[in-house]
């Protein structure tokens, strides 16, 4: 499949969506565990019918395996929702054996990247179990997006934390990385370990309207506007009210945020 990137495109790097059934029952236990509440209806159509509202012409979808008996069922759900408005990158767990296969089959069905949970699926980043994930990677030139930082309802141990991801960083200089919720939700002042890393990219998923705006323009311009992608975290934010706050704080560059780098990121691993 190949995927046309127009000029003038928002792009939205970073939203969640289940299957009907699935969503029904994973979305309660997500409130109990992790203290955010949806405002959108979490599945396909819920995403479609934001996208229009907000005028979003691409979405990534990441999917999160937390336990290994979920990868391939879930995997085979993302290749299954794909389209040229509808990117998915699929999920793995270290935990699971035919990650090698499974990574192979994602990429030969046009999934290119993962997205990893370390809080959810119970790991840190820098276990050396992922190191041979990220080698096949980077073998396949496909991606790599990471939550990392803490969550609404603060979780221990805090697998996420900036700190482990500094070897990993380390270690794979040419690997496409995308860092979730501007390198760290409420994790900020450690920032540092994820900075200096030509090949790593930064999404806004989830920031825009829950830290001061004074912070937010500080931790771009810390980052560097040049690598921040716009992310939602579709359905625990709207993606519409995530560029309006964008556009009003960062004005005629708000569309490198919005379009150019978003592009620019997904040009690299979708041809």
């Amino acid at each position: 499949m190949y995927y046309i990137f127009m000029r003038e495109m928002l792009i939205d790097c970073h939203t969640h969506a289940y299957p009907v059934k699935v969503a029904g029952k994973l979305i309660p236990r997500m409130v109990d565990v992790y203290g955010v509440k949806p405002i959108h209806e979490a599945t396909i159509e819920g995403l479609q019918d934001s996208m229009k509202a907000s005028g979003v012409g691409k979405s990534l979808l990441l999917t999160i395996a937390n336990r290994k008996e979920h990868v391939y069922s879930s995997n085979t759900w993302c290749i299954s929702v794909q389209s040229q408005d509808l990117l998915c990158f699929g999920s793995i767990h270290p935990d699971y054996n035919e990650w090698e296969d499974e990574i192979e089959r994602l990429n030969d069905n046009g999934v290119r990247g993962l997205k990893l949970q370390p809080n959810a699926q119970r790991f840190h980043p820098d276990d050396e179990r992922l190191f041979r994930i990220y080698e096949k990677l980077l073998e396949l030139d496909m991606a790599l997006v990471f939550h990392i930082g803490d969550e609404v309802k603060p979780v221990t141990p805090l697998y996420a934390h900036p700190r482990y991801y500094a070897r990993v960083l380390d270690s794979f200089p040419d690997l496409t990385i995308l860092l979730a919720h501007l390198g760290g939700y409420k994790t900020f002042n450690d920032l540092h370990h994820v900075l200096d890393y030509s090949n790593v990219w930064f999404d806004t998923a989830f920031i825009p309207w829950n830290i001061p705006d004074d912070l937010f323009i500080s931790l771009v311009d810390e980052i560097g506007i040049e690598r921040v992608v716009f992310g939602s975290d579709f359905p625990w934010a709207d993606p519409k009210d995530g560029i309006a706050k964008i556009r009003e704080l960062f004005g005629v560059e708000a569309k490198t945020i919005l379009e150019k780098n978003p592009q620019s990121f997904l040009s690299k691993i979708y041809p």
